[in-house]
């Protein structure tokens, strides 16, 4: 079995009654490299590779980064 670590986001938005709905997804393999990183600079890296493929939604707006509480 090939196991594949893959950074992956969802992109959220809230509508007009504040009730959150995904406008957009990703999902990218870590390469070998990318995999001898320590888990937290794995997220650190997740969050800047996000926020580059997102940056025309997000640009000049208010976001928030969740990631799981055990990553930090």
């Amino acid at each position: 079995m090939h196991l594949r670590i893959t950074v992956s986001a969802i992109l959220m938005q809230n509508n007009s009654k504040d009730i959150e709905s995904p406008i957009d997804f990703m999902s990218s393999p870590l390469k070998p490299h990318e995999l001898n990183m320590s888990q937290l600079e794995k997220h650190a890296f997740s969050v800047v590779k996000v926020v580059k493929n997102f940056h025309y939604y997000i640009l000049n707006s208010h976001i928030v980064v969740l990631v799981p509480e055990t990553a930090i």
